[in-house]
């Protein structure tokens, strides 16, 4: 059964170690132009086209880091860019505080992928499609 409910997606909220480091590398390494940024430095916030990313402070959540972090209710997360030059991308985030978790491949189809893991631990998902 399909909802009558209208509902608009708003944005992501990741929770990270570092927020500079954080506005740092979406800035310099991917590219992102940051839209907002707390003058507490507790959040970062980026736009791409209507998609809000914020980064916040671990700190905010207080208590609740460790319940949140041991709790059976984390999934996977990853942001997906897509780029010309994926090889290029992966390699230059590794330089700037970036590891790796699959370094770039082609499959069968065309389409190359890479995954790191940001300076606070988010994955990325560089592809390119042929």
């Amino acid at each position: 059964m399909k909802s009558n409910i209208e509902v608009n997606f708003s944005h992501i909220n990741l929770y990270v170690k570092n927020v500079d480091i954080a506005e740092f590398f979406y800035t310099h390494i991917i590219g992102l132009e940051p839209y907002y940024v707390c003058k507490h430095k507790s959040s970062v916030e980026f736009k791409v086209k209507n998609i809000k990313i914020i980064f916040f402070s671990n700190s905010l959540l207080g208590n609740r880091v460790q319940t949140i972090l041991e709790s059976d209710y984390l999934t996977p997360t990853e942001l997906v860019f897509t780029t010309e030059e994926p090889e290029q991308l992966y390699e230059l985030a590794l330089q700037n505080g970036a590891t790796s978790v699959k370094p770039p491949e082609e499959s069968e189809g065309g389409l190359i992928t890479a995954i790191v893991r940001d300076p606070n631990g988010v994955l990325i998902k560089i592809l390119c499609y042929d």
